[in-house]
């Protein structure tokens, strides 16, 4: 633990005296500031942002890219570096964007916003590369709805490896995370009205299922 935190810069050496016996002293502190993650702008996006309490930490911890994916836990875990939804390596860019039906409902976001206007539009392209917009726009928000919604999932079928997901029952998960910010009106962080809209081209949504993986299992 102290190696992984010293690797992350979250402690320093301190240089002390050393002791008259002889022992070594082997010191470490906080540092005064941590390197951030994301640049100021992204933290007071963060900070303006009013989500519920848990969903609000699951963004600040992907800004932090301090999610316990697969691949951070390798070396105590190396049997558990899969994603546990599609099988391939969980990586933090994998869990926040290419999982498997991350990739069906950022096409369902782009489909509803394109029809808003003539530009073409990609919710990736906002969440990765703008991502003080994507803390204050609705399309933004709608998806990390979809990456909160798939992290969720992710974690049951982790804990319960029967725990079967479909299309249908991710988008139904992904309605009820939507939903949830309507419960209570200062967890609204966008315009009821444009939250309604989405949520009902949600519930009419064509989009094709996403084909079951073809990857073949990994070793366990």
């Amino acid at each position: 633990l102290v190696e992984r935190m010293k690797a992350d810069g979250m402690l320093q050496r301190l240089p002390v005296p050393a002791p008259p016996n002889g022992t070594v002293v082997d010191m470490l502190s906080l540092p005064h500031s941590l390197t951030p993650r994301q640049p100021d702008a992204v933290w007071q996006a963060f900070h303006r942002c009013n989500l519920p309490p848990s969903h609000k930490d699951f963004i600040h911890r992907a800004l932090w890219a301090k999610l316990p994916v697969g691949q951070r836990q390798q070396d105590w875990k190396p049997l558990e570096v899969w994603c546990p939804i599609d099988n391939e390596l969980e990586s933090i860019s994998h869990a926040l964007f290419h999982c498997r039906f991350l990739v069906g409902a950022f096409e369902v976001v782009n489909t509803a916003f394109r029809s808003t206007g003539p530009h073409p539009f990609d919710v990736v392209h906002l969440l990765q590369d703008d991502k003080p917009a994507s803390l204050e726009t609705p399309a933004g928000l709608i998806g990390w709805s979809a990456i909160i919604t798939n992290w969720s999932l992710r974690c049951a079928k982790k804990h319960n490896s029967f725990f079967r997901i479909t299309w249908e029952s991710f988008c139904a998960k992904w309605f009820h995370t939507l939903n949830s910010w309507t419960s209570c009106p200062r967890y609204l962080p966008i315009p009821e009205t444009v939250l309604a809209w989405f949520l009902d081209f949600l519930q009419r949504s064509s989009q094709p299922r996403p084909s079951p993986p073809t990857t073949t299992p990994k070793p366990s």
